[in-house]
């Protein structure tokens, strides 16, 4: 008979019952926790103080063997004979057993039933990476917390959610390996090679820059106390065309920023790819990459601790291309929903700094400051931004969600009232009318021959015109008896539409204090109103010439994209 249930040697039939299995397993996988935790402690009791940093060391890359993590970034090329590569990085270790271990991933459980303690996101946010509860924590607490992991387990939670959860949390509970010595080498086709020595920075992490006189091929990293070497992702980018820098969460995959936390989590930590996807969202970018041979950068506040998986979505659906992440602070739920532009806008900056001769277009949302990251980029690099494109999140735009549409709409009518239409134009058709017949030539001289010509002022009559006694009688009338003006009418009090006229009605706060007008007031649409009114003020004033809307359907954008590419290639605006 096949064994139902097989862990670390243990098996048994399909007879015994699954809620005795599933308590048999936790006991035997705590009993090994338990002896690990036991056995590191015991190794530090004797030993002692005798035992000197690079023997501890060894003595835990034994116990807990280093793991190396590359993300991948970009090589280009500085002049004929030099390129420019760089590496990033991180080391770490798994399989750490602690009381603050424990107790995330207890209280992420929790997070998967239906009904959630009241008090679940509370605990979470507190739980800070540098916390008073010890990474060293001993038996007795992992004990006490594997009783909760257990009474949590038997619950209705399905077992693949707990799979999905524990993988995808794993980055947060990894132990990150500082003052690591450790070997880089770039090489090219050829098996030409050039090595660097580094060391890991505080959290783990490496990040160098290689010149060579060759063009990269690949690169890898080793750690020099355990021989682990891992390779590392170089994508070689042109120093002209085009490039789009895209957002990542809630621009090509739902995360839901403008929900509430526990979507947010499940959304992140638990749901399959199919539910991150976005309508259409891949179709725009593969044809970009496709047709147009656009590179790609993706830019996010998302944590690195989740990029295994995030770059596992994105070789499925898109382009290829360097990510970059930020490193989480401490606070898992507040690390995937407080997100700031400034954090994301230095590396925006930098690739932007990094390609002159390019051309960019940016993709975010409207779930987080991407329109007034997007706008600074634009007027810090105002000959490379060619198109801003904002996806409109769910329940984004107005206070009320059936008004998302409507808001959208009349946003893009100012933008395009206010700022596309005052944009310099360049001048493809001669004439807006075209004259095939001599007799149409003939009046398009005679109307170029009369406006040549200056007006003549009207006559001044040499007398008088004499008047008939009817018509002075009128005339006196007149005179005599003025017209009233009508009393006006009584006014409502006005509410502020600013430019969403006739689709969502909003006024200013400072003119709503006693909430008279709550049931008309839309804050989030007047939000909207007032950053896209400074957005436009901005690009108005720095004289730029950059497309900007926002979209529910991306097929819109890649039309719009395109057209714009190709117009600039017309131009010869565009380095190949």
């Amino acid at each position: 008979m096949d064994p139902a249930f097989d862990t670390d040697g243990l098996s048994w039939g399909s007879n015994v019952p699954p809620g005795k299995r599933q308590r048999i397993y936790n006991m035997v996988k705590h009993t090994k926790d338990t002896y690990f935790n036991a056995a590191k402690n015991s190794i530090k009791n004797y030993y002692g103080n005798d035992m000197s940093p690079a023997e501890a060391r060894a003595v835990e890359f034994q116990m807990f063997p280093p793991k190396l993590l590359c993300y991948p970034s970009y090589a280009r090329k500085l002049s004929d004979s030099v390129y420019l590569t760089e590496l990033r990085g991180l080391l770490y270790s798994t399989g750490h057993r602690s009381k603050r271990n424990s107790i995330l991933m207890s209280i992420c459980k929790q997070f998967l039933r239906n009904d959630p303690p009241p008090n679940v996101e509370q605990r979470l946010e507190s739980l800070q990476n540098d916390s008073t509860i010890s990474l060293e924590s001993t038996s007795t607490a992992s004990s006490s917390t594997g009783s909760d992991l257990s009474s949590i387990a038997e619950g209705a939670v399905p077992l693949t959610q707990e799979q999905v959860l524990k993988e995808r949390i794993a980055g947060f509970m990894n132990k990150n390996l500082p003052n690591v010595h450790l070997q880089t080498s770039l090489f090219n086709e050829s098996n030409e090679m050039v090595d660097r020595m580094t060391i890991s920075d505080s959290s783990g992490g490496f990040n160098l820059l290689f010149e060579s006189d060759f063009k990269p091929f690949g690169a890898k990293v080793k750690c020099l106390d355990t021989g682990l070497v891992q390779e590392c992702p170089i994508f070689y980018v042109e120093n002209s065309g085009v490039a789009l820098i895209s957002d990542i969460d809630d621009t090509i995959k739902h995360t839901g920023v403008a929900g509430d936390k526990r979507s947010i989590f499940l959304n992140v930590f638990v749901n399959g790819f199919e539910h991150w996807m976005i309508q259409d969202m891949p179709i725009w970018y593969k044809t970009l990459k496709d047709s147009k041979n656009v590179d790609f950068f993706y830019v996010s506040n998302a944590p690195a601790q989740i990029y295994p998986i995030l770059s596992e979505y994105i070789a499925q659906n898109y382009p290829v291309g360097p990510i970059f992440l930020k490193q989480y602070s401490g606070n898992l739920l507040s690390s995937i929903m407080k997100s700031s532009a400034q954090r994301k806008l230095a590396s925006i900056l930098k690739i932007c700094k990094d390609f002159p001769k390019k051309k960019f277009i940016l993709v975010g949302d409207s779930g987080e400051q991407d329109l007034e990251a997007y706008i600074s980029t634009a007027c810090q690099f105002p000959n490379q931004i060619i198109g801003i494109y904002i996806r409109c999140c769910k329940n984004s735009m107005s206070d009320e969600p059936e008004n998302d549409v409507r808001v959208m709409k009349t946003l893009n009518e100012y933008i395009g009232k206010f700022y596309i239409d005052k944009m310099p134009h360049e001048k493809t058709i001669p004439d807006l009318i075209s004259f095939d017949s001599d007799s149409d030539s003939e009046t398009v001289a005679k109307i170029k021959h009369h406006n040549n010509h200056p007006k003549i002022a009207p006559q001044v009559p040499k007398q008088k015109p004499i008047l008939s006694s009817d018509m002075q009688r009128e005339i006196y009338e007149s005179k005599s008896a003025p017209t009233r003006r009508p009393l006006p009418h009584g006014k409502p009090t006005q509410l502020k539409k600013g430019f969403i006229e006739n689709e969502v009605y909003s006024i200013p706060s400072s003119q709503n204090d006693y909430g008279t007008y709550s049931e008309f007031f839309d804050k989030r649409a007047e939000g909207w109103n007032e950053r896209v009114k400074a957005a436009v003020e901005k690009l108005k004033a720095n004289n730029l010439n950059t497309k900007f809307m926002f979209f529910m359907d991306p097929l819109v954008c890649l039309e719009d994209s395109i057209n714009k590419i190709d117009s600039l290639s017309q131009r010869n605006e565009i380095n190949e």
